[in-house]
């Protein structure tokens, strides 16, 4: 029996809000619903893509306390990242596969590019540091591109291809561009050289992906980076969903999901070693690694973080009220710098939370309030959200720090300790 190897790339462009440890927990339920691969991009707390892997090796620590899913990174996105930023990935142990743009394209209003200097310089990175790479086709040319590629740097067998449709100003997802592409690849690769993958922008439902399956597809990437939709009218709370969606179609088609493993075997990638896992990544290429000359982003300044979520989640809150019956601050102990820690002293503090606890991953949070309206309210939501509330009287109960990596995990006090996503004072 056939078997399809299924992706999830699970954070969306638009997200002004990377929280690692959630985005792992959603990954789990991924794999437990039959993902083998997960496709990450490298960004700061707020989403913007950035060259520092710190706060993506978090987000891989995590993920690889729960399961041995292979761990893809891109070395793509719309961005004014120079390309020896770009291929930071190939620098870590840790990143399994990495992704491989080989030609630019319109996305919308975006440029995507990719000039043919900077991709053969990130093959040859791909190359040196042995990594998987999955090559992205957006338009017919690039398969051409690939194939001149691969007669002077002899891409490693079998080729992943991943065949993107519905951006606007590319390949539009319809079986007759479908049809198109395979016959490109097919006129430049042999059968047995490569896999092709299925990804879309913008589905809207799963139409497009049955018939990728029934023309042969061996690979689906499916997540919120390119959509949330299960039909038209129903959106996804979570990843996971989407996977069992897909899976459920792999499924009724007459096929099977594979095993990270069985990907693994499957693409030539070697095996996971788990005690090998996070070796510091060394300086490479002619300027060197570029991770001794950025910031690190988990050390970004909370109040500045904050606000960006703000400004850019605004506009999406309307008829919102704040009855704030004093000004409450954090208890100023160790850890309380730890995103994950804060207070509701405003609507601009409304909207954040509000912002914060959409996924829910973020399962238990803690409560430090004397007994105020805005207290009692945003436990009462939380609770009918289905989380964990825990409520801390300060008169009775003193907090004396927060424990966590970026984000906080666990609060401990004077007289016990809690489980913690997020720490709310109020």
């Amino acid at each position: 029996m056939k078997k399809i190897m299924l992706c999830v790339a699970p954070v969306a462009a638009g997200d002004p809000l990377i929280n690692p440890r959630a985005i792992a927990r959603d990954v789990f339920d991924c794999y437990k619903a039959g993902a083998a691969m997960v496709h990450l991009h490298v960004r700061d707390l707020n989403g913007r893509l950035t060259p520092s892997l710190a706060l993506l090796e978090e987000t891989a620590l995590y993920i690889r306390e729960l399961c041995d899913i292979i761990i893809e990174v891109s070395t793509g996105g719309v961005s004014d990242l120079t390309i020896e930023e770009r291929v930071q990935p190939c620098y870590a142990s840790w990143v399994e596969a990495v992704s491989l743009n080989v030609g630019s394209v319109n996305l919308g209003e975006a440029v995507y590019q990719n000039p043919i200097k900077d991709v053969r310089y990130c093959v040859k990175q791909i190359a040196e540091y042995e990594k998987i790479p999955e090559t992205e086709l957006f338009e017919l040319g690039m398969a051409n591109t690939l194939r001149e590629l691969d007669e002077v740097y002899h891409l490693p067998r079998p080729l992943l291809l991943a065949l993107v449709f519905g951006h606007p100003g590319e390949m539009p997802a319809t079986h007759a561009a479908l049809m198109h592409m395979i016959g490109g690849v097919e006129d430049n690769f042999g059968r047995e050289d490569f896999r092709w993958g299925y990804t879309q922008a913008h589905r809207t439902d799963f139409s497009m992906v049955r018939t990728a399956l029934k023309e042969g597809a061996d690979a689906l990437r499916i997540g919120f980076e390119d959509s949330d939709h299960i039909t038209p009218d129903k959106r996804a709370d979570t990843n996971a969903q989407l996977i069992e969606e897909s899976a459920g179609i792999i499924r009724e088609m007459g096929f099977e999901t594979m095993s990270p493993d069985e990907m693994r075997r499957a693409l030539n990638i070697p095996p996971l070693n788990r005690d090998d896992c996070f070796r510091p990544y060394e300086p490479s290429g002619i300027n060197g690694c570029m991770q001794n000359r950025v910031s690190d982003v988990r050390k970004a300044e909370k109040q500045k973080v904050e606000a960006e979520v703000v400004r850019r989640t605004k506009e999406r809150y309307g008829g919102m009220t704040f009855n704030g019956e004093e000004y409450v601050r954090i208890p100023k102990v160790p850890g309380s710098e730890k995103m994950g820690v804060h207070s509701i002293n405003s609507l601009e503090d409304k909207i954040f939370l509000k912002e914060f606890t959409k996924t829910p991953y973020v399962k238990d949070i803690v409560v430090c309030t004397k007994g105020s309206f805005e207290g009692r309210e945003f436990a009462k939501s939380m609770e009918e959200a289905g989380r964990k509330v825990t409520i801390l009287d300060p008169a009775y109960e003193k907090v004396v720090r927060y424990e966590g990596r970026t984000f906080v995990e666990k609060v401990i006090t004077d007289r016990g300790e809690y489980d913690c996503d997020l720490f709310v004072s109020c």
